[in-house]
């Protein structure tokens, strides 16, 4: 007699299996929502005003957080009371401040253990150096090697850039070279390239300085964002002077580049508020609270114009174009 015969028929031993795997499946399931429950946690969201961009930041940010399984709070700094307690609870774990001013207002005002975290900020320094917490975030700030590779990818003949700025000096006596900002660009120039950088607020008016930028030996003009400099009359010239030129523009936002810069750089609101509900997230769930107060490098699209491009005759590299997410194209018709 053999002891170790199965009686059980094959099909009740596939039905058995099934069931324990069916099992399992579930056990793990309900895992998974624990943990998520036991990691979920009250996010206020405070957007430092209603423009566009502030509120497609937020509506992503409430989408991927809410996924999380976490609580969402919005509060429009406007409507802020100078006090935190009528709107934090016991469950309040953090804050994401998007934009400067609500990142600087609650900068000011958070005590740990709750978390800050926030989108759509230049840098920290913009935050402010008083406050009670370390603060986290995703810059709107693309590194200057990362532009600058960009434009030699575009444009591989090109060795002088030009770039109009603002000293932020009363005095105007420095020479541009000497200027702290001018020499953070050179700093960071591909090697071999030279920098022709002219000060708008050393000449009489803005067209002089423009006239004065052109007048020199530029392969390309860089432009970056700064109120002080670029105005919607500042970009109309600049990019007006540039096409008779023949002198090719980097702009620095998608709205730039539909104006008439030949390519550059756009900054997703959408994209923003997806890498801080990640961030956030990764900070509430991990085992170490600690948070360095560093802005992350932002995901950016590229944006190409070929009406401009075909004014100024040139060809964008292939590999250049498939990586681009905008494209400014002639509408049909024309």
């Amino acid at each position: 007699m053999n002891i170790f015969h199965n009686t059980a028929c094959p099909s009740e031993i596939m039905q058995h299996t099934k069931t324990t795997c069916v099992c399992v499946a579930v056990t793990v399931f309900l895992l998974m929502i624990l943990s998520s429950l036991c990691n979920a946690a009250e996010i206020i969201i405070v957007p430092s005003s209603h423009a566009s961009p502030y509120m497609r930041a937020q509506e992503t940010l409430k989408k991927k957080l809410a996924a999380k399984g976490h609580t969402i709070k919005t509060a429009p700094l406007a409507e802020m009371a100078d006090s935190l307690d009528t709107i934090t609870t016991k469950d309040t774990k953090a804050f994401v401040a998007i934009g400067s001013k609500a990142a600087n207002w609650l900068h000011k005002r958070i005590e740990p253990p709750i978390i800050l975290t926030c989108c759509l900020v230049s840098t920290l320094k913009n935050i402010g150096p008083d406050g009670n917490h370390p603060v986290s975030g995703i810059s709107i700030d693309v590194p200057l090697k990362l532009q600058f590779e960009l434009i030699a990818e575009a444009l591989p003949k090109a060795r002088s850039i030009g770039m109009l700025y603002h000293t932020g000096s009363e005095q105007h006596q420095e020479k541009d070279q000497e200027n702290p900002f001018v020499k953070k660009i050179m700093h960071n120039l591909p090697k071999g390239w030279r920098l022709e950088a002219v000060a708008i607020d050393k000449h009489k008016t803005v067209a002089n300085a423009i006239k004065e930028l052109f007048n020199r030996d530029v392969d390309v003009v860089w432009t970056f964002s700064d109120a002080k400099v670029f105005n919607k009359a500042t970009i109309r010239s600049l990019l007006l002077t540039a096409i008779r030129k023949h002198i090719p523009v980097f702009g620095c936002s998608l709205g730039f580049v539909k104006a008439g810069s030949l390519f550059g750089i756009s900054i997703n609101p959408q994209t923003q508020g997806t890498q801080v509900a990640e961030l956030t997230h990764h900070l509430l769930t991990s085992k170490d609270k600690t948070i360095t107060e560093k802005m992350k490098i932002p995901k950016y699209e590229i944006a190409l114009n070929s009406i401009v491009a075909e004014q100024l005759s040139i060809k964008f590299p292939p590999k250049l174009v498939t990586r681009a997410k905008h494209i400014i194209k002639p509408k049909q018709g024309k």
